[in-house]
């Protein structure tokens, strides 16, 4: 397993990026870009990252803050702790704030170019899956890259369906791709009157949607250094994306 962080050259900067993909043989794993919840780029993220990558993909996780600051984002000995949390939570929202569609979209871009330049990755075969703020990047990029990505998934993301006009529901007649979208039933940033908004935004945009409520959770449930986490229904999460990828990224066609 090859692991490291790398700078990637972005229209706005070097962007550092967590890499990872198996090693020892001379195939191509298709393309998977791992977008981080709104704490960043951290031991957490590296761990998850590699279990994806020993899956047969090639994974890059984009540091969403590089305009701002580069890893580490905040001290996370210091901050990541429950008494701690209310400080993290003013330090990255603020960053997460100033990251605009628009930016999150050219990043792709120039990812997706990156990898192009490295023999390991199959471009042709592209997943996303994102979390918490990450999840509504990787739904966007979905759309906007409709002829690139296959499949997309989004954990305890919230504010999926708003009045806004960069809500990512809004756009959900350019998703080409399959998406899986796990929702936390309690999680306020995304309540069952937003995941309605959602569902029925996907069904009448035609796309291939499957859309679950995990009962008992809260938002960052997948997150282990968090102390939102849940082992259940971490352990679902697991699960339900590596039968999406399997789906629709290790195969030569779409359904």
């Amino acid at each position: 397993m090859y692991s490291a962080l790398l700078s990637i050259k972005t229209a706005d900067g070097d962007c550092d990026s967590y890499v990872a993909y198996p090693q020892g043989n001379n195939q191509q794993h298709p393309l998977v870009i791992f977008y981080m919840d709104a704490i960043g780029l951290r031991p957490q993220i590296y761990s998850m990252v590699k279990r994806v990558a020993e899956q047969g993909y090639f994974v890059v996780a984009p540091n969403l803050f590089y305009r701002t600051k580069n890893v580490p984002i905040v001290d996370y000995e210091t901050l990541l702790k429950p008494e701690k949390m209310p400080e993290l939570f003013k330090q990255v929202l603020a960053m997460a704030a100033q990251l605009t569609p628009d930016q999150a979209r050219q990043d792709m871009a120039d990812l997706v170019q990156f990898a192009e330049s490295q023999k390991q990755a199959n471009t042709n075969h592209i997943g996303l899956v994102g979390y918490c703020m990450g999840g509504a990047v990787a739904i966007r990029n979905a759309a906007y890259f409709p002829d690139r990505v296959r499949a997309a998934a989004s954990f305890h993301a919230g504010r999926l369906a708003t009045d806004q006009p960069t809500s990512p529901h809004l756009l959900a007649k350019h998703i080409k791709a399959a998406l899986y979208v796990a929702h936390a039933d309690h999680d306020q940033s995304m309540t069952s009157d937003q995941i309605a908004v959602f569902e029925k935004a996907m069904s009448t945009g035609g796309v291939r949607l499957k859309s679950e409520l995990y009962r008992e959770a809260k938002h960052g449930f997948t997150m282990e250094d968090l102390p939102v986490y849940s082992e259940s229904a971490d352990a679902r999460h697991w699960s339900s994306m590596f039968d999406l990828f399997a789906s629709e990224l290790n195969k030569n066609g779409r359904v």
